[in-house]
């Protein structure tokens, strides 16, 4: 548990000093773009991802991380690697000649600006270096070089920003700029880690890592295009129903309210994520597991409420008057984020024996809720309607994950205080309806002391988690035994 602390430590700091840098910057970018240019770098991102996906880059990352756990030797290991680093990168040449010959049609039919196609053709060619960046990246944090990474994820971040203001400020290029930038900085970056890791590992290609790799990372193909649904599906029914400017203000109200996976879930997934398997060939691991998940859930909770209560001054500070309507949906899209990831806390237990399968099922059951709820709640109600969806779809995925581990593997979590905490955080969101932060709906010496009774109720919970279990709690249920050599 230290160990595991001390890690999620470093990366949450690292997480805030490059996240920062991003909201620094933010009222520049507010200020040299308007709101339909995001639209249009909103609705290209979105549409690379989308081929991205497909073609199953994304993948290769999460089916490394698991099939390097497999092998015990240093050689077998580095051959996972450099396995995977090569799938990668000629899946990503596949997505930059399938964007380059596409990028006309795209530009017409879905930014509504045929001039733009040389635009989204850049934009396919980034692919190529963030592809090797991230793969790269997975391999740091399977050695636990979170030091490394963080300096590395700090002076990419600066390097993108300095890019950007010379660019957009003294190159006057505006959302041009932010692409040159990207570029320019993700290949010297793709180029430095792709040298450092063949120097580490070299440069075999394995048939046997790549079958294995293959075999796992094959669902997780389906299950990347349902959650990328998920997460961007929504742009595209606003702007259908209302405009690109509307798409450009949710997109500032959902990326804080993404702040809970990129301060709270972000960090501690990339350690623990990199050592959940390690952890599950140990004694007693489920009360470990129940532990670890107590400290995780606090931790969300303490991050909505600060976001909640200061929704709608975080975004008068950090973009200005024309942005103001952003702020409706970030206590909804925060508490969904909650609840995604508790949701993959528990898809982790599915990764032991390779379930992969059934997590494809869950995330696909959840992309059919989340385009129903669109389909529904859009046209009614806007942005707002779209915050409700993903509040409620990511409930529905955390309910299947937790069903679903459950089944296999009877963890001894302390449901009940956290329950309880859920009820309460859903009530409170419930009283940020209309203004988007709890600030303006309750008096403010109400609001401090909600938020004071909430953390309070925080340490409780933790307090429990640090009493040692009981003897009927350790007995537990008989899992399914694993077919790997974990312990059950």
């Amino acid at each position: 548990m230290p160990e595991l602390g001390r890690h999620s430590f470093i990366y949450t700091v690292g997480n805030l000093l490059t996240r920062s840098v991003g909201f620094v910057m933010l009222p520049l970018y507010t200020r040299f773009l308007t709101p339909q240019q995001f639209g249009v770098v909103e609705l290209t991102e979105l549409t690379v991802s989308v081929v991205t996906l497909l073609v199953g880059v994304g993948a290769v990352g999460g089916a490394m991380n698991r099939i390097y756990h497999e092998y015990k030797r240093g050689p077998e290991r580095d051959a996972v690697v450099s396995t995977s680093m090569w799938s990668a990168l000629c899946l990503s040449f596949i997505i930059f000649l399938a964007g380059s010959l596409s990028a006309p049609l795209v530009a017409r039919q879905l930014i509504h600006d045929g001039s733009l196609a040389g635009f989204v053709a850049l934009s396919f060619v980034a692919v190529v270096a963030s592809t090797q960046i991230e793969v790269a990246l997975v391999y740091v944090r399977l050695q636990e070089r979170s030091r490394f990474f963080v300096a590395f994820s700090v002076v990419y971040t600066l390097a993108q920003m300095l890019g950007n203001v010379f660019f957009i400020v003294y190159g006057g290029l505006g959302m041009w700029g932010l692409l040159y930038s990207k570029l320019l900085v993700g290949v010297s970056a793709a180029v430095l880690l792709s040298v450092l890791n063949i120097r580490s590992v070299g440069w075999a290609w394995s048939r046997s890592a790549f079958d294995r790799l293959w075999h796992f990372g094959r669902p997780l193909v389906a299950t990347s295009v349902a959650f990328f649904i998920i997460h961007f599906a929504d742009r595209w029914f606003i702007a259908a129903y209302a405009t690109t400017t509307d798409v450009g203000l949710y997109a500032v109200g959902y990326k804080f309210g993404f702040l809970i996976t990129f301060l709270v879930g972000e960090p501690f997934g990339r350690i623990w994520n990199a050592k959940v398997f390690a952890y599950a060939s140990r004694p007693n691991w489920k009360e470990e597991f129940a532990r670890v998940f107590t400290f995780f859930f606090a931790a969300l909770a303490g991050a909505w409420v600060c976001l909640a209560g200061l929704s709608r001054p975080i975004i008068a500070f950090a973009a200005g008057p024309s942005f103001q309507g952003a702020a409706i949906v970030i206590p909804y899209v925060a508490l969904g984020y909650v609840l995604r990831e508790t949701g993959d806390f528990w898809r982790q237990l599915l990764y032991i024996d390779k379930r992969t399968t059934l997590v494809r099922n869950i995330a696909i059951a959840s992309a059919i809720v989340n385009l129903a709820l669109d389909w529904t709640l859009i046209p009614r109600f806007g942005s707002f309607g779209a915050g409700i969806a993903t509040l409620a779809t990511w409930g529905a995925y955390s309910v299947m994950c937790y069903v679903a581990s459950q089944k296999y593997y009877r963890v001894p979590y302390q449901l009940s205080p956290m329950i309880s905490l859920g009820v309460l955080l859903a009530a409170l969101t419930g009283l940020a309806f209309d203004m988007g932060h709890l600030a303006e709906v309750v008096p403010n010496v109400a609001t401090l002391a909600i938020c004071v009774a909430v953390l309070a109720f925080l340490l409780i919970l933790v307090w429990r988690a640090l009493r040692p279990a009981s003897s009927t709690d350790l007995d537990g249920a008989n899992p399914a035994r694993s077919s790997v050599g974990f312990v059950p």
